[in-house]
């Protein structure tokens, strides 16, 4: 009903709602009553979720609240992000990630012949896809993966130290909202922005003069063909 706020919840095939579930819908109807900008009201008018649970994070003996929306929700998602999240969880008193419904098409699914099993459609991508939705609007900017003596992985995620104050108090519950869904570990850490801009520097210089050693000898080429008319 409109006051319940039920119809902020959308499911397949007519599972039923938990309580963690309706208690963010009420409060997505609150936010949205709330708004004045008849642009943001619109837009959080249109807000659904699929589902939403609370995951212990061990580290700090607190909880995070993990949301999911469809697919086709993120863009909107995206553009009342921070409205969302800053709401929920001041309402809730943990941090909140939301992330997209994603599906994963495993290697072994038959796909018909012509069809090629789409990129993003593959478990990597898929899990890096849910990670950049947790970071959301903040990007990592590097990746390492610490492979230990027991054959168990770590995976280290680099973020720019500029974003240090507005994200630590999340990291934890980032990493436990991640574990959950992927079953994969990942650690953060903070690193010089200088550094890593130095680093993506090297690389397209890298790139461009491997294009213009390309560009050179085809120019080349193109020149004796001229000639040799």
């Amino acid at each position: 009903g409109m006051f319940s706020g039920l119809d902020k919840i959308v499911k397949k095939n007519k599972d039923k709602t938990t309580d963690t579930e309706e208690e963010v819908a009420k409060s997505l109807l609150e936010l949205e009553m709330k708004e004045e900008d008849a642009e943001v009201k619109a837009l959080l008018k249109s807000f659904v979720i699929c589902e939403a649970s609370i995951i212990p994070v061990k580290a700090t003996g607190s909880k995070a609240l993990l949301i999911k929306v469809p697919y086709k929700t993120l863009v909107v998602l995206r553009k009342v992000h921070d409205q969302i999240v800053s709401y929920l969880s001041k309402k809730f008193g943990f941090p909140v990630g939301i992330v997209a419904q994603r599906n994963i098409i495993s290697k072994l699914a038959p796909v018909g012949l012509k069809q090629k099993r789409p990129r993003s459609r593959t478990l990597t991508a898929v899990h890096d896809a849910l990670l950049q939705d947790l970071l959301y609007p903040h990007e990592m900017v590097g990746k390492r993966i610490r492979m230990k003596v027991d054959g168990s992985r770590t995976i280290k995620i680099h973020l720019p130290e500029s974003i240090k104050e507005s994200t630590e108090e999340n990291l934890e519950a980032w990493s436990a909202l991640y574990k959950k869904m992927t079953n994969k570990t990942i650690v953060f850490e903070y690193v010089r922005d200088q550094h890593q801009k130095k680093r993506k520097n090297q690389f397209s210089l890298m790139f461009q003069s491997r294009t213009m050693d390309n560009f050179v000898t085809k120019n080349i080429e193109f020149t004796f063909t001229e000639m040799s008319t």
